[in-house]
């Protein structure tokens, strides 16, 4: 009774506190939108507002400053505890069989922009905008973390074996600096798990996390700060967004968490190609039957098979040759891509998958055009599906383009 009595006076607490009010997570509200933590937007956001430069005017639209720009899927997280860890996981879901063993759980961050004050035409430095920040830790993500018909956001924290998932709304501002970078500065809402002050593990309520009598322990905070920085465009160097959620509380205080990293990749803005004049080698190189086979923009139509679907994922075997020497380097490693777990233990190589192509016509080069993309490797100790639709920047990554 008194863990039901807490839980429920938590949410009282927070809806009291000012809870971010109903909204879709995908699309714009067309209904008012109240933002009511202002005071609190303006001083912990006045470093990023004190640099800010003045907003283009199509900053302003919707629906440039909105999903498809700064919102990210499956990214990546993480937190250098020391003291006060954000959040437990619970691993019982692998004592039965051990199938589960050979997948590591994967610590992901899903952040969605909801609504921006596009009305509020008048403040030139920045506009207001709101959000939901979704981290999970679990060995299989399959679902939306963010739901497309999902009428109400509000603060939550899930646990169950094997996945763990804790869901923040955010209201703040976004701006742009002086050297193009675009930022959003935003305070948040959460329901955090409480953390046990008796014995060495904090989580230890926590354990065996699936059965009927858990009632996870909660607290309503609302001192939370959250920064992501979106580069100016995106290049081949130049595509990750980064981010810092850190809270606002004492550190003495129950609420208090350590810094949290973020780290996510860039997407469907126009890729920026290097200035590169093709070598003649280059275009000999591609043949003359090629040529004539995909002229002109057809060829970027034969790409569109690898932007969806099965057409985006390459099966990677390792070099079966060389995997009868004494290490067996080569059976662990896929490429340039950092896939070797420990020394000595063999795993297969897993798939690779092909994101964000992007193909134009040359300008400066009759009949070639201009590719972009990210090849993303799939170790096999992670979730294939899971790993194929991560947006992360980890060293399983490759960023490149081309002719």
């Amino acid at each position: 009774m008194s863990s039901s009595l807490q839980f429920l006076g938590a949410l009282l607490l927070l809806y009291l506190g000012g809870a971010s009010p109903a909204f879709d997570p995908f699309r714009p509200t067309e209904k008012a939108h109240d933002y009511v933590r202002f005071a609190d937007v303006e001083r912990h956001c006045q470093p990023v507002l004190s640099s800010a430069a003045g907003l283009a005017a199509d900053a302003y639209r919707v629906g440039d400053v909105n999903r498809d720009l700064l919102s990210f899927d499956k990214g990546d997280w993480h937190q250098e505890a020391s003291r006060a860890p954000l959040m437990p996981f619970d691993g019982s879901d692998v004592r039965g069989d051990g199938r589960g063993r050979l997948l590591d759980p994967l610590p992901l961050a899903t952040f969605a922009v909801t609504h921006v004050d596009d009305e509020r035409c008048g403040m030139k430095e920045a506009v207001n905008a709101s959000g939901v920040l979704v981290l999970s830790v679990s060995r299989k993500n399959r679902a939306p973390d963010i739901g497309r018909n999902e009428s109400v956001v509000s603060p939550e924290f899930k646990l169950s074996p094997g996945r763990t998932k804790l869901k923040i709304a955010f209201e703040g501002v976004y701006t742009e600096r002086d050297d193009g970078e675009r930022v959003l500065c935003m305070v948040g809402s959460a329901v955090l798990p409480t953390r046990s002050t008796h014995g060495a593990d904090p989580w230890d309520w926590a354990m065996d996390s699936g059965r009927s009598s858990l009632v996870p322990p909660v607290m309503a905070d609302n001192n939370i700060l959250l920064v992501l920085r979106y580069p100016k465009e995106l290049t081949l160097t130049t595509r990750a967004v980064l981010g810092e959620m850190t809270s606002t509380s004492a550190a003495s205080a129950a609420t208090y968490f350590d810094p949290v990293k973020l780290v996510s990749q860039l997407r469907y803005s126009p890729y920026q190609y290097r200035p590169q004049e093709l070598a003649a080698s280059d275009v000999v190189g591609m043949g003359n039957r090629a040529s004539k086979l995909y002229n002109g923009s057809y060829f970027c139509e034969a790409l569109d098979h690898f932007r969806y679907g099965r057409g985006r994922v390459l099966a990677a075997l390792p070099d079966w040759h060389d995997c009868g020497n004494s290490t067996g380097a080569s059976c662990r490693s896929l490429g340039p891509f950092e896939m070797d777990r420990a020394a000595g233990a063999y795993e297969p190589a897993g798939v690779i998958s092909i994101d964000d192509l992007q193909c134009r016509m040359d300008d400066g080069a009759a009949g070639t055009v201009r590719v972009s993309a990210v090849f993303q490797a799939t170790p096999p100790w992670e979730d294939p599906y899971t790993a194929v639709h991560r947006w992360g920047l980890s060293g399983t990554t490759l960023s490149a383009e081309g002719a």
